[in-house]
């Protein structure tokens, strides 16, 4: 599970070794502003770079045919089967979602109302992968609350026992 995805570059590294420096320029970066001084990292080798793993979008965003060698070794090196990846929002829907055949999933649907608010989930269960999304719900299912939305936005036609 990676925010934005992971560039060959950085999936030689070692997972503890990109935490690690991340949290050490994450917290750099918090302290200055606290203080409001410069960071003492002057160069930052991993939160800001387009290759790491909080801003690389290539993945959901390069056809796959350009990529498919690349996304092979990214996975080796990080001895993974599969990448979730988020950053990019996505329509929730399989075709949308799965890229890769099925080596990386999106799992960004817009959920804030700024992309349109679609609630949507992946399911893992069982090494198998599936999509929860607004289709898979009954309307009007009673006893489900708008989960506060108003009204004219709500994702889904719940009925409410309760009333508004």
């Amino acid at each position: 599970f990676v925010h934005g995805g992971m560039g060959e570059k950085f999936s030689t590294w070692k997972i503890e070794d990109i935490n690690a420096r991340l949290r050490l320029e994450l917290s750099d970066w918090a302290r200055a502003q606290v203080k409001s001084t410069q960071p003492q990292i002057r160069q930052p080798e991993v939160a800001y770079n387009p290759e790491g793993p909080l801003w690389y979008s290539e993945l959901a965003t390069v056809p796959e045919a350009d990529l498919k060698a690349e996304v092979d070794r990214i996975l080796a090196n990080l001895g993974a089967k599969v990448m979730v990846i988020a950053h990019t929002p996505r329509i929730p829907d399989e075709k949308d979602m799965k890229r890769f055949d099925g080596k990386v999933w999106i799992i960004d649907t817009g959920i804030s109302a700024v992309y349109g608010g679609r609630l949507s989930a992946l399911i893992i269960n069982s090494g198998e992968f599936r999509i929860w999304g607004e289709k898979n719900e009954k309307a009007n299912t009673p006893g489900i609350p708008r989960s506060g939305f108003p009204a004219d936005r709500a994702p889904f036609l719940w009925e409410n026992p309760v009333g508004r």
